[in-house]
């Protein structure tokens, strides 16, 4: 199940990071849009709202409405004290429209209305349209949110009460029908990755006087809401493989306990997957150094310790880095998606569970998880290898409700390196991310940049080769390290194969 805690941040952020967008776009005119979809329940009569939300809800009397909200000049938002957008979409409410919803034009959304200086937002709907009847009809609605009161974050910030009144006269007509309207924690996060700043500007100017509006706007808010130490998980974690033989050792920190995991693999058999855990006390970190105690430590050229019987002593020397950061209209999820360091290179000497890896690639890689671990879902491909090149690819997509893959990647090719987080000059797309066909798990994605690289890979293993790492929430993460890869890159020409990749996917069960 998700906690609380986690929905509250999410949403807290999400409505910094649109409040920072608002600031910096007003300082050279620009605009903001962003989508969003709520839907709950209703049912006829002006009555209390959780009632009204109930009976609906037993009823089957569904109501959802999807917007694009734009605010085209933020000088004239931020002055005038209504902060009036525009409000355009598609509304469905059964019994008053058809099944396909029915048009939404000439309606606003007031944002930070009238009582930001006392930690308190308002957002007012005012959601026009025609009934199926042919009458017209309005739903107007209220979120209250109270910002240093962080506790209820989700339940304000996702909540919207709202009567359904006839006529397009805003706050008049009589009340038809009352009920409640959410957006969940999916669609939360379609929300932020689809705020745009729109308009001509430099990077400068939609960044200038970020913080100083913020600290204007949103006084503690921040502070108060942002304390995600309780809720925090920390990943270092090596793998390397042969094609024959492989292994994935992480080291978790979570909340309130160490654990240490070694899944070790081997072509043909199932993987194993041995597990210790060790008090938080025994956490020790310097830099970019980790120990548990005297168990096990990782350096970054050194790994050693054990985990239970299983011995580990690897020596190594890391070149290559990439941060996997998402790019800035993707904000808002800092501390939701893990903003992941990898560093590449080879492993001298070394065995692990007695398997002697001396020469193989390895990958070192940290990560942490502010909140979100129980039900973010994602998936990845990370091949460092391949027959007769230097090519070598990692790609990590982050799983959106609709299904949309948010991704980013990084690509060694012919001695140049590639960092390919921003979307306006590069694209990462998963075209598969594990499907299961005929019992062999399918990934594939394609990566482009300008006229310098177009990569397709597709990868594959049997699902037999995959350990299931960890339940998380009802997610669960399956991966292997002996995933078959084929890469082919057309503008230079090539087509490569490797046995070598990690194939990881974290999914719901």
């Amino acid at each position: 199940s998700v906690h609380h805690n986690d929905l509250d941040i999410v949403t807290m952020r999400v409505l910094v990071f649109l409040a920072l967008a608002v600031a910096a776009a007003a300082q050279v005119d620009l605009g903001i849009s962003f989508n969003e979809t709520l839907e709950g329940y209703f049912t006829n009569g002006d009555m209390d709202y959780q009632q009204a939300y109930d009976q609906g809800k037993a009823a089957n009397r569904v109501i959802r409405f999807t917007s694009h909200i734009l605010m085209a000049h933020m000088r004239a938002f931020a002055n005038t004290s209504q902060h009036a957008a525009d409000l355009n979409g598609n509304i469905f409410a059964r019994g008053l429209t058809s099944l396909f919803g029915t048009e939404v034009s000439g309606g606003v959304l007031n944002l930070f209305n009238g009582s930001v200086y006392d930690h308190e937002l308002e957002m007012h709907y005012y959601v026009p349209f025609k009934g199926l009847d042919q009458q017209l009809y309005h739903v107007e609605g209220v979120k209250y949110v109270k910002g240093n009161n962080c506790s209820h974050m989700l339940s304000m910030m996702t909540t919207l009460y709202i009567h359904v009144r006839r006529g397009h006269v805003r706050a008049q007509g009589t009340i038809v029908s009352s009920g409640i309207v959410h957006i969940d924690i999916a669609q939360v996060l379609e929300l932020a990755a689809s705020i745009r700043v729109v308009g001509n500007g430099t990077d400068a100017d939609k960044l200038d006087a970020i913080a100083e509006f913020a600290t204007l706007l949103l006084k503690d808010v921040a502070s108060d809401c942002f304390n995600v130490s309780n809720w925090r998980s920390q990943f270092w974690y090596v793998w390397a493989s042969n094609g024959q033989n492989g292994f994935l050792l992480d080291l978790v920190a979570r909340p309130d306990t160490l654990e240490l995991r070694l899944e070790t693999y081997g072509a043909g058999i199932a993987p194993v997957v041995t597990k210790q855990y060790l008090p938080i006390e025994d956490l020790i970190t310097a830099n970019t150094s980790v120990a548990f105690g005297n168990q096990l430590y990782m350096t970054m050229t050194r790994c050693a310790g054990a985990v239970k019987s299983l011995n580990v002593d690897l020596t190594y020397a890391l070149k290559d880095k990439n941060d996997f950061v998402p790019e800035i209209i993707f904000l808002a999820l800092k501390g939701l998606v893990p903003q992941i360091e990898s560093y590449y290179g080879t492993i001298g000497n070394g065995t692990v569970a007695g398997v002697n890896y001396a020469g193989t690639a390895i990958a070192r890689t940290t990560y942490t998880f502010e909140v979100g671990l129980e039900w973010l879902q994602w998936v990845m491909i990370s091949a460092l290898s391949f027959d007769d090149t230097d090519l070598r690819i990692e790609l990590i997509g982050v799983k959106l409700a609709n299904s949309t893959i948010i991704a980013t990647s990084y690509v060694f090719f012919h001695g140049t390196a590639y960092h390919l987080n921003d979307p306006l000059v590069a694209s990462t797309r998963f075209t598969e991310s594990g499907t299961i066909v005929n019992g062999t798990r399918v990934f594939g994605a394609r990566i482009t940049k300008s006229k310098e690289i177009d990569i397709v890979v597709e990868c594959s293993a049997p699902l037999l080769q995959f350990a299931l790492l960890e339940v998380e929430g009802n997610t669960a993460i399956h991966t292997t390290v002996l995933g078959a890869c084929t890469a082919s890159e057309t503008i230079s020409g090539g087509t490569f194969h490797g046995t070598s990749a990690l194939l990881e996917i974290k999914e719901k069960q």
